[in-house]
């Protein structure tokens, strides 16, 4: 969901930044890294922090749905196309999730088709009841549901003619992020917003800020309080596991809006790549894992952590032009079809 700039909150667009950076020296270092060095207390550390970035994306895909959709669910449902338009972002968003893991698509739910799944059943919420609070309400049961189902969900095995279904709520398939518990990070990022923008985009940085650092403590109390439902073998699993990431994510979006409260927005090129996380998704990707061509088969696991780490940079650098490019070409096309409409030549 891109928003023009007046629309843009600083918050959600540095956590997206944030996130992206993220997501590619992971990947990298995850591709590249030689096994040897893949051990360790700082190895550790690095893949538990590592493993937030998904939990960022998410939430900050939950707080934008709020700002851009429910802040005013009327302007939103009479904007002529506006609804069509979402479901087809989420529809798109599933088919280059599904396309990124040819030629066995069907039994990998991975991070595209758990967001586009997710908004497809957030839009619906808004076309059926029309009203903020009940969609809130609804992606909150959505959220407990997709928590507490994860344990169980967790032991399914994808097979028979809904194989593909099955796969949307275990990994046991080769799904990385199927709906349980991931689409609740989603879900609960709406919720929050719904808390710490209230006011939309005119709650001033500091309210925004302060709503986040109370968020964030109410985020570890449930992380804290729900130990007692942990039963599973894999902790990863339990929902006091989930929710604890949540409450490190919710706590770095509180620092980054700390960091920015006296910022009226970003540099124009650290939004444009906040909006393009998309295709600095899929560029960096196939850059890495692209079949036969991509790094992870040219290069392998060969690299020691200086040479990773620098590969990582450099990663970054590539997928951060990749994404201006991209922001580039959707203006000058935007331009093209104003001038069209204008009679410009």
């Amino acid at each position: 969901m891109n928003a023009s700039a007046k629309e843009r909150v600083v918050v959600i667009d540095a956590l997206r930044v944030f996130a992206s950076i993220q997501m590619v020296q992971g990947h990298t270092i995850d591709a590249l890294l030689d096994p040897r060095f893949a051990q360790g207390r700082a190895y550790e550390v690095w893949s538990y922090l590592r493993g937030l970035t998904s939990v960022a994306f998410l939430f900050a895909a939950g707080l934008a749905f709020y700002l851009t959709t429910l802040a005013d669910i009327d302007a939103h449902l009479s904007k002529p196309g506006a609804v069509r338009h979402r479901y087809t972002r989420a529809l798109l968003l599933i088919g280059i999730g599904y396309a990124l893991h040819l030629p066995r698509p069907f039994f990998i739910a991975d991070i595209l088709q758990c967001i586009g799944l997710s908004l497809l059943f957030l839009e619906t919420l808004v076309v059926l009841c029309r009203r903020s609070w009940l969609v809130i309400v609804g992606a909150l049961a959505a959220s407990i549901g997709m928590l507490t189902l994860a344990p169980a969900s967790s032991h399914w095995i994808p097979s028979g003619t809904f194989a593909f279904v099955t796969a949307y709520f275990t990994q046991r398939g080769g799904s990385i992020f199927p709906l349980t518990p991931w689409a609740a990070y989603l879900m609960l990022g709406v919720a929050c917003g719904a808390f710490v923008l209230r006011e939309a985009n005119a709650t001033s940085r500091q309210k925004t800020a302060v709503r986040l650092s109370v968020a964030t403590a109410a985020a570890f109390l449930m992380a804290s309080a729900t130990k007692v439902l942990d039963r599973h073998d894999s902790p990863a699993m339990n929902v006091s596991f989930s929710l604890q990431k949540l409450a490190l994510v919710v706590l770095l979006t509180a620092i980054l809006a700390w960091s920015t409260v006296f910022v009226a927005r970003l540099p124009r090129w650290l939004e444009a790549l906040a909006g393009e996380t998309l295709s600095i998704y899929v560029v960096h990707l196939l850059v890495l894992y692209g079949a036969g061509v991509g790094l992870t088969y040219l290069v392998g696991h060969v690299l020691m952590p200086f040479t990773a780490i620098s590969a990582a940079l450099t990663m970054c650098a590539i997928s951060a032009a990749a994404g201006l490019g991209s922001w580039k070409l959707k203006q000058y096309r935007a331009q093209k079809k104003v001038d069209s409409v204008t009679g410009v030549r």
